[in-house]
């Protein structure tokens, strides 16, 4: 059986307890995201062509086709794009 160094040891058991793990944007009690009716029509639209194609890691060109299916079109005026930050 391989001996662990201490230093990889200490490591691998940071990286089980979960210590410097990014966070995500859920509910800060529940862990729960809460999706606009938008975001999951292009979480499902992105399932589907994954599916469809078997293609696990779309390509950028491939995501922004997949918005245009759902009917994105740019507009002449843009809006500040909100953006979610993670504390």
């Amino acid at each position: 059986m391989p001996v662990m160094d201490s230093a990889r040891a200490s490591r691998a058991a940071a990286a089980r307890a979960g210590k410097n793990r990014a966070k995500g944007k859920g509910h800060p009690t529940t862990g729960v995201i809460e999706y606009s009716g938008d975001e999951w029509e292009f979480m499902r639209a992105i399932e589907d062509f994954k599916r469809v194609t078997g293609r696990k890691f779309p390509t950028w060109a491939e995501v922004f086709r997949v918005l245009l299916s759902l009917g994105y079109k740019k507009s002449a005026e843009e809006p500040a794009l909100k953006v979610h930050r993670v504390a």
